[in-house]
Protein backbone atom coordinates (compact mmCIF):
# COMPACT_ATOMS: atom_id res chain seq x y z
CA UNK A 1 0.00 0.00 0.00
CA UNK A 2 1.50 3.30 -1.11
CA UNK A 3 1.52 6.22 1.33
CA UNK A 4 4.21 8.24 -0.42
CA UNK A 5 2.26 11.49 -0.35
CA UNK A 6 0.22 11.19 2.86
CA UNK A 7 2.06 14.06 4.53
CA UNK A 8 1.18 16.40 1.63
CA UNK A 9 -2.54 15.54 1.37
CA UNK A 10 -5.14 16.05 4.10
CA UNK A 11 -8.15 13.79 4.61
CA UNK A 12 -11.25 14.73 2.56
CA UNK A 13 -13.99 16.86 4.11
CA UNK A 14 -16.72 15.20 2.06
CA UNK A 15 -17.27 11.84 0.36
CA UNK A 16 -19.61 11.88 -2.65
CA UNK A 17 -20.82 8.45 -3.77
CA UNK A 18 -23.03 8.58 -6.85
CA UNK A 19 -26.08 6.32 -6.47
CA UNK A 20 -27.49 6.84 -9.98
CA UNK A 21 -26.13 8.09 -13.31
CA UNK A 22 -29.26 9.33 -15.06
CA UNK A 23 -32.32 11.39 -14.22
CA UNK A 24 -36.08 11.58 -14.77
CA UNK A 25 -36.13 15.38 -15.33
CA UNK A 26 -34.77 17.46 -18.19
CA UNK A 27 -33.59 20.69 -16.61
CA UNK A 28 -32.13 22.96 -19.32
CA UNK A 29 -29.11 24.09 -17.25
CA UNK A 30 -28.04 20.50 -16.41
CA UNK A 31 -25.72 18.38 -18.62
CA UNK A 32 -27.71 15.25 -17.74
CA UNK A 33 -30.99 17.03 -18.51
CA UNK A 34 -29.94 17.79 -22.08
CA UNK A 35 -28.58 14.28 -22.71
CA UNK A 36 -31.36 12.09 -24.16
CA UNK A 37 -29.52 8.86 -23.32
CA UNK A 38 -29.29 9.71 -19.63
CA UNK A 39 -33.02 10.43 -19.47
CA UNK A 40 -33.67 6.96 -20.92
CA UNK A 41 -34.43 4.54 -18.01
CA UNK A 42 -32.64 1.75 -19.89
CA UNK A 43 -29.39 3.74 -19.98
CA UNK A 44 -29.23 4.49 -16.26
CA UNK A 45 -26.33 3.16 -14.21
CA UNK A 46 -26.55 2.25 -10.52
CA UNK A 47 -23.91 1.89 -7.82
CA UNK A 48 -23.57 -1.60 -6.36
CA UNK A 49 -23.83 -2.45 -2.67
CA UNK A 50 -20.46 -4.19 -2.95
CA UNK A 51 -18.77 -0.97 -4.11
CA UNK A 52 -20.38 1.00 -1.27
CA UNK A 53 -19.23 -1.58 1.29
CA UNK A 54 -15.70 -1.35 -0.11
CA UNK A 55 -15.79 2.45 0.08
CA UNK A 56 -16.92 2.39 3.74
CA UNK A 57 -14.46 -0.30 4.86
CA UNK A 58 -11.45 1.23 3.15
CA UNK A 59 -12.28 4.82 4.08
CA UNK A 60 -12.58 3.84 7.73
CA UNK A 61 -9.19 2.10 7.58
CA UNK A 62 -7.59 5.12 5.91
CA UNK A 63 -9.06 7.58 8.38
CA UNK A 64 -8.04 5.56 11.44
CA UNK A 65 -4.48 5.26 10.12
CA UNK A 66 -4.05 8.95 9.32
CA UNK A 67 -6.13 10.65 12.01
CA UNK A 68 -6.60 8.24 14.95
CA UNK A 69 -6.79 10.94 17.64
CA UNK A 70 -8.75 13.77 16.00
CA UNK A 71 -12.43 14.20 15.32
CA UNK A 72 -12.48 16.25 12.10
CA UNK A 73 -11.22 13.31 10.03
CA UNK A 74 -14.76 11.92 9.69
CA UNK A 75 -16.26 13.50 6.56
CA UNK A 76 -19.84 14.20 5.67
CA UNK A 77 -21.39 12.01 2.97
CA UNK A 78 -23.17 13.86 0.18
CA UNK A 79 -25.38 11.92 -2.24
CA UNK A 80 -26.49 13.47 -5.52
CA UNK A 81 -24.06 13.97 -8.42
CA UNK A 82 -25.09 13.08 -12.01
CA UNK A 83 -28.57 11.73 -11.35
CA UNK A 84 -31.59 11.36 -9.10
CA UNK A 85 -30.57 9.09 -6.17
CA UNK A 86 -34.13 8.00 -5.36
CA UNK A 87 -34.30 6.23 -8.74
CA UNK A 88 -31.93 3.55 -7.40
CA UNK A 89 -33.95 0.32 -7.05
CA UNK A 90 -32.15 -0.45 -3.76
CA UNK A 91 -31.82 3.07 -2.38
CA UNK A 92 -32.75 2.00 1.17
CA UNK A 93 -30.10 -0.74 1.18
CA UNK A 94 -27.54 1.79 -0.11
CA UNK A 95 -28.29 4.15 2.78
CA UNK A 96 -28.22 1.31 5.32
CA UNK A 97 -24.81 0.26 3.98
CA UNK A 98 -23.40 3.76 4.43
CA UNK A 99 -24.88 4.11 7.91
CA UNK A 100 -23.53 0.76 9.06
CA UNK A 101 -20.12 1.26 7.45
CA UNK A 102 -19.55 4.89 8.53
CA UNK A 103 -21.80 5.47 11.56
CA UNK A 104 -20.11 8.73 12.61
CA UNK A 105 -20.64 10.44 9.25
CA UNK A 106 -23.47 12.84 8.42
CA UNK A 107 -25.42 11.44 5.44
CA UNK A 108 -26.96 14.11 3.21
CA UNK A 109 -28.99 13.58 0.05
CA UNK A 110 -29.98 16.03 -2.70
CA UNK A 111 -33.11 14.96 -4.58
CA UNK A 112 -35.76 16.37 -6.92
CA UNK A 113 -38.33 14.59 -4.72
CA UNK A 114 -40.52 13.23 -7.52
CA UNK A 115 -40.28 9.65 -6.22
CA UNK A 116 -41.58 10.79 -2.82
CA UNK A 117 -44.82 11.90 -4.45
CA UNK A 118 -45.21 8.46 -6.03
CA UNK A 119 -44.27 6.54 -2.86
CA UNK A 120 -45.44 8.43 0.26
CA UNK A 121 -43.99 5.82 2.65
CA UNK A 122 -40.51 6.26 1.16
CA UNK A 123 -39.88 9.52 3.05
CA UNK A 124 -39.76 7.96 6.52
CA UNK A 125 -38.06 4.82 5.22
CA UNK A 126 -35.10 6.93 4.06
CA UNK A 127 -34.48 8.16 7.60
CA UNK A 128 -34.99 4.72 9.10
CA UNK A 129 -32.34 3.40 6.70
CA UNK A 130 -29.79 5.98 7.87
CA UNK A 131 -30.36 9.32 6.12
CA UNK A 132 -29.78 12.46 8.21
CA UNK A 133 -30.53 15.39 5.91
CA UNK A 134 -32.72 15.57 2.81
CA UNK A 135 -32.52 18.64 0.60
CA UNK A 136 -35.33 18.82 -1.94
CA UNK A 137 -34.59 20.82 -5.09
CA UNK A 138 -38.03 22.17 -5.93
CA UNK A 139 -37.91 22.98 -9.62
CA UNK A 140 -40.77 24.58 -11.56
CA UNK A 141 -42.28 26.33 -8.56
CA UNK A 142 -43.07 23.11 -6.65
CA UNK A 143 -41.79 24.10 -3.18
CA UNK A 144 -45.33 24.60 -1.79
CA UNK A 145 -46.42 21.19 -3.03
CA UNK A 146 -43.41 19.40 -1.52
CA UNK A 147 -43.69 21.24 1.77
CA UNK A 148 -47.33 20.21 2.10
CA UNK A 149 -46.53 16.60 1.12
CA UNK A 150 -43.63 16.28 3.58
CA UNK A 151 -45.56 17.84 6.48
CA UNK A 152 -48.33 15.36 5.82
CA UNK A 153 -46.18 12.22 5.68
CA UNK A 154 -43.04 12.95 7.73
CA UNK A 155 -42.52 11.43 11.16
CA UNK A 156 -42.65 13.88 14.07
CA UNK A 157 -38.95 13.30 14.79
CA UNK A 158 -37.99 14.99 11.48
CA UNK A 159 -37.19 18.70 11.65
CA UNK A 160 -38.20 21.17 8.94
CA UNK A 161 -35.51 23.83 8.49
CA UNK A 162 -34.85 26.44 5.80
CA UNK A 163 -31.51 26.54 3.90
CA UNK A 164 -30.65 29.70 5.84
CA UNK A 165 -31.11 27.82 9.14
CA UNK A 166 -29.42 24.65 7.93
CA UNK A 167 -27.04 25.49 5.10
CA UNK A 168 -26.26 22.90 2.43
CA UNK A 169 -22.68 21.69 1.96
CA UNK A 170 -21.83 21.96 5.66
CA UNK A 171 -21.12 19.53 8.41
CA UNK A 172 -23.76 20.18 11.05
CA UNK A 173 -23.55 19.76 14.85
CA UNK A 174 -24.73 16.23 15.73
CA UNK A 175 -25.07 15.73 11.98
CA UNK A 176 -24.93 11.94 12.16
CA UNK A 177 -27.94 11.72 14.50
CA UNK A 178 -30.27 14.48 13.32
CA UNK A 179 -33.21 14.09 10.94
CA UNK A 180 -33.84 17.15 8.81
CA UNK A 181 -35.78 18.13 5.67
CA UNK A 182 -34.91 21.37 3.90
CA UNK A 183 -36.67 22.77 0.85
CA UNK A 184 -34.41 24.47 -1.70
CA UNK A 185 -35.92 26.96 -4.13
CA UNK A 186 -35.56 25.96 -7.76
CA UNK A 187 -32.79 27.43 -9.88
CA UNK A 188 -35.42 29.32 -11.83
CA UNK A 189 -36.54 31.10 -8.64
CA UNK A 190 -33.55 33.38 -8.03
CA UNK A 191 -35.31 35.87 -5.76
CA UNK A 192 -33.81 35.60 -2.30
CA UNK A 193 -31.56 32.75 -3.47
CA UNK A 194 -28.60 31.90 -1.24
CA UNK A 195 -25.17 31.92 -2.86
CA UNK A 196 -24.78 28.13 -2.96
CA UNK A 197 -27.65 27.99 -5.46
CA UNK A 198 -26.00 30.21 -8.06
CA UNK A 199 -25.19 28.48 -11.33
CA UNK A 200 -21.83 27.67 -12.83
CA UNK A 201 -21.20 26.03 -16.19
CA UNK A 202 -20.44 22.53 -14.77
CA UNK A 203 -16.96 22.45 -16.23
CA UNK A 204 -18.18 23.91 -19.52
CA UNK A 205 -20.62 21.01 -20.11
CA UNK A 206 -23.85 23.00 -19.63
CA UNK A 207 -25.70 24.85 -22.38
CA UNK A 208 -24.55 28.51 -22.08
CA UNK A 209 -27.72 29.86 -23.74
CA UNK A 210 -29.95 28.06 -21.22
CA UNK A 211 -27.73 29.18 -18.32
CA UNK A 212 -28.02 32.85 -19.27
CA UNK A 213 -31.81 32.62 -19.13
CA UNK A 214 -31.46 31.80 -15.43
CA UNK A 215 -29.12 34.63 -14.50
CA UNK A 216 -25.72 33.08 -15.27
CA UNK A 217 -23.08 35.44 -16.62
CA UNK A 218 -20.29 34.05 -18.81
CA UNK A 219 -16.75 34.72 -17.55
CA UNK A 220 -14.67 37.36 -19.29
CA UNK A 221 -12.04 34.76 -20.22
CA UNK A 222 -11.14 31.11 -19.62
CA UNK A 223 -9.28 29.37 -18.10
CA UNK A 224 -9.69 31.24 -14.82
CA UNK A 225 -6.56 32.18 -12.90
CA UNK A 226 -7.85 30.99 -9.54
CA UNK A 227 -7.19 28.10 -7.18
CA UNK A 228 -9.96 25.56 -6.62
CA UNK A 229 -10.71 23.81 -3.32
CA UNK A 230 -12.79 20.91 -4.65
CA UNK A 231 -10.03 18.32 -5.31
CA UNK A 232 -8.58 19.10 -1.85
CA UNK A 233 -11.85 18.35 -0.06
CA UNK A 234 -13.93 15.95 -2.14
CA UNK A 235 -13.63 12.21 -2.65
CA UNK A 236 -15.95 11.77 -5.65
CA UNK A 237 -16.92 8.18 -6.51
CA UNK A 238 -18.99 7.55 -9.63
CA UNK A 239 -21.15 4.43 -9.81
CA UNK A 240 -18.72 2.81 -12.29
CA UNK A 241 -16.01 2.80 -9.60
CA UNK A 242 -14.04 5.74 -11.04
CA UNK A 243 -12.82 8.42 -8.62
CA UNK A 244 -13.01 11.82 -10.31
CA UNK A 245 -11.04 15.01 -9.79
CA UNK A 246 -14.24 16.75 -8.66
CA UNK A 247 -18.02 16.59 -8.81
CA UNK A 248 -18.42 18.59 -12.05
CA UNK A 249 -16.65 16.01 -14.22
CA UNK A 250 -19.88 14.52 -15.55
CA UNK A 251 -18.55 12.56 -18.51
CA UNK A 252 -15.97 9.83 -18.97
CA UNK A 253 -12.51 11.32 -19.36
CA UNK A 254 -9.31 9.56 -18.35
CA UNK A 255 -7.70 13.00 -18.00
CA UNK A 256 -9.97 13.82 -15.07
CA UNK A 257 -9.84 10.45 -13.28
CA UNK A 258 -7.50 10.00 -10.33
CA UNK A 259 -8.11 6.26 -9.96
CA UNK A 260 -10.64 3.45 -9.67
CA UNK A 261 -11.85 1.49 -6.65
CA UNK A 262 -12.02 -1.59 -8.87
CA UNK A 263 -8.23 -1.40 -9.34
CA UNK A 264 -6.99 0.42 -6.21
CA UNK A 265 -7.87 1.08 -2.60
CA UNK A 266 -9.35 4.35 -1.32
CA UNK A 267 -6.01 5.17 0.28
CA UNK A 268 -4.00 4.48 -2.88
CA UNK A 269 -6.26 6.79 -4.90
CA UNK A 270 -6.48 9.64 -2.39
CA UNK A 271 -2.77 9.69 -1.49
CA UNK A 272 -1.65 8.87 -5.04
CA UNK A 273 0.65 10.77 -7.40
CA UNK A 274 -2.20 11.62 -9.79
CA UNK A 275 -4.24 13.33 -7.08
CA UNK A 276 -1.19 15.25 -5.84
CA UNK A 277 -0.46 16.46 -9.39
CA UNK A 278 -3.99 17.87 -9.69
CA UNK A 279 -3.82 19.58 -6.29
CA UNK A 280 -0.48 21.21 -7.01
CA UNK A 281 -1.72 22.54 -10.34
CA UNK A 282 -4.85 24.11 -8.84
CA UNK A 283 -3.01 25.40 -5.76
CA UNK A 284 -0.83 27.44 -8.17
CA UNK A 285 -3.95 28.69 -10.04
CA UNK A 286 -3.22 26.64 -13.16
CA UNK A 287 -6.45 25.50 -14.83
CA UNK A 288 -5.19 25.00 -18.38
CA UNK A 289 -5.98 21.27 -18.58
CA UNK A 290 -9.00 18.95 -18.84
CA UNK A 291 -12.39 20.34 -17.87
CA UNK A 292 -10.68 22.87 -15.59
CA UNK A 293 -9.79 25.05 -18.57
CA UNK A 294 -13.49 25.49 -19.45
CA UNK A 295 -14.83 25.62 -15.86
CA UNK A 296 -16.05 28.91 -14.37
CA UNK A 297 -16.46 27.69 -10.76
CA UNK A 298 -14.99 30.54 -8.71
CA UNK A 299 -12.87 28.23 -6.57
CA UNK A 300 -14.74 27.80 -3.29
CA UNK A 301 -14.63 29.22 0.23
CA UNK A 302 -12.00 28.99 2.98
CA UNK A 303 -9.05 28.28 0.71
CA UNK A 304 -6.81 29.40 3.59
CA UNK A 305 -7.56 26.09 5.33
CA UNK A 306 -6.04 23.98 2.54
CA UNK A 307 -2.93 21.96 3.27
CA UNK A 308 -0.03 23.10 1.08
CA UNK A 309 0.58 20.23 -1.41
CA UNK A 310 4.23 21.29 -1.83
CA UNK A 311 5.31 21.61 1.82
CA UNK A 312 2.66 19.67 3.75
CA UNK A 313 1.84 22.65 6.01
CA UNK A 314 -1.67 22.11 7.44
CA UNK A 315 -3.29 25.38 8.72
CA UNK A 316 -5.91 23.43 10.70
CA UNK A 317 -3.31 21.49 12.69
CA UNK A 318 -1.19 24.60 13.18
CA UNK A 319 -4.16 26.50 14.62
CA UNK A 320 -5.10 23.55 16.85
CA UNK A 321 -1.53 23.30 18.16
CA UNK A 322 -1.42 27.02 18.99
CA UNK A 323 -4.69 26.75 20.94
CA UNK A 324 -3.35 23.85 22.99
CA UNK A 325 -0.10 25.70 23.74
CA UNK A 326 -1.99 28.70 25.14
CA UNK A 327 -2.13 28.65 28.93
CA UNK A 328 -5.39 29.48 30.80
CA UNK A 329 -3.86 32.81 31.92
CA UNK A 330 -2.91 33.83 28.39
CA UNK A 331 -6.34 32.99 27.02
CA UNK A 332 -7.93 35.37 29.51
Amino acid sequence: MSKDYDWLIALPWVVKPEFVHGCNLKCPWCPVGIDKELRNPRKREFITLGLLRKLCRQYKQMRLRHAPHIDYGWPRIEIGARGEPLLHPNVLDCLATLRKGLPRCQVTMFSNGTQLLKQPKLLNQLYEAGLNILYLDCYNDTSGRFLKHCHRHADKSIEFLTPEEFAPYRKQPRGNTRRVISILAGIEDQEGSINVRLLDNTGGLSDPVALQKFGWKPPASLPLRKPCVRPFREFVLWCDGEVRVCCVDWYSSRVMSIGSLYRQTVEEVWYGARHLQVMRSLYKKKRNWGLCKTCDFFGGHRSGFLRNPFTGVDPLRTMSKKRKEKSPTESR
